[in-house]
């Protein structure tokens, strides 16, 4: 194990800042392909609030934060043909997992009500 992140957020925050920022907010969190998505989703705040808190552990996992080259977009979580959340990291995001020696990101997200968590390791 080279690395894990954990993160919780409350739904409502995310909310609020939805509604304060809408798409703006949206295109700086999710993927294009995150963003279809989410705009096809009846509960598209709390997949919002999901990847949110995913990118932020994924983040942690890195070591780096937002920040530091790692943009919220370069952290892409999206459901296998199972429908189980896969990682698929881009830019400084994927050369900081190389320089850890790492190979994959793997990612367990949760909501319940008011809440969403995460949990990422890197192998």
């Amino acid at each position: 194990m080279k690395g894990i992140g954990t993160d919780i957020v409350q739904i409502s925050r995310i909310k609020t800042v939805y509604d304060r920022q809408g798409e703006r907010f949206v295109a700086r969190i999710l993927s294009s392909a995150e963003q279809q998505i989410f705009h096809q989703r009846h509960q598209a705040i709390s997949f919002l609030a999901n990847r949110f808190a995913g990118k932020e552990a994924l983040a942690k996992a890195l070591g780096t934060g937002i920040g530091q080259g790692v943009r919220f977009v370069d952290l892409e979580i999206l459901p296998n043909t199972f429908g189980q959340p896969e990682v698929t990291l881009r830019g400084v995001a994927l050369e900081r997992l190389t320089a850890l020696g790492a190979t994959q990101a793997k990612i367990s997200l949760s909501d319940e009500q008011d809440y969403a968590v995460a949990f990422a390791v890197l192998l």
